[in-house]
């Protein structure tokens, strides 16, 4: 719905990017592979294994999978020089 609904349109990508910048994850239903791409180069990894679920419960699984990090988690995370904490990852992804 709306202006920026997905519809294939590449250029509805632009202020979608810009307002997930400083973000490290997006939880996500589905993405395109250019998004995906786009998003990358911004060092932000989307998530869809956790599509379907309510919010608290992808946070919980995110701090959770802190103990014994995913794949996904581990792109998001390789960055950081400090020790990753649940506290930091949901700082990042809050709006």
């Amino acid at each position: 719905r709306g202006p920026l609904a997905a519809d294939g349109d590449a250029a509805k990508l632009d202020p979608k990017l810009r307002a997930l910048r400083g973000c490290r994850l997006v939880l996500t239903t589905d993405i395109s592979d250019e998004a995906r791409a786009r998003l990358r180069r911004l060092d932000v990894v989307a998530v869809t294994s956790l599509a379907g679920q309510p919010v608290a419960s992808a946070v919980t699984a995110v701090q959770d999978a802190l103990r014994r990090p995913p794949r996904w988690l581990r792109l998001a995370l390789q960055h950081d020089r400090r020790p990753p904490t649940a506290s930091a990852v949901t700082r990042r992804c809050a709006p």
